[in-house]
């Protein structure tokens, strides 16, 4: 997991710099932060079927959540 984190990072600092020049700062058209910020935050926990579910499941939910406003 590090290996690919570092794989969206690197050349996710690179991609942001040119979108930010076309864009402004943080412009929407580019998400590589998040995905970036994502594996970081999950890089010591182990990929098991249970922990992919639960991930899944989570995403899923939130998804709806903000589709609907409901916070």
């Amino acid at each position: 997991m590090p290996a690919v984190t570092a794989l969206l990072i690197v050349p996710g600092i690179g991609a942001a710099n040119k979108v930010e020049a076309v864009g402004g700062i943080n412009s929407g058209r580019i998400v590589i932060d998040e995905a970036a910020v994502m594996c970081i935050s999950l890089i010591f926990i182990p990929v098991t079927p249970g922990n992919v579910l639960a991930g899944l499941y989570t995403n899923l939910l939130l998804q709806v959540i903000v589709y609907f406003n409901v916070l």
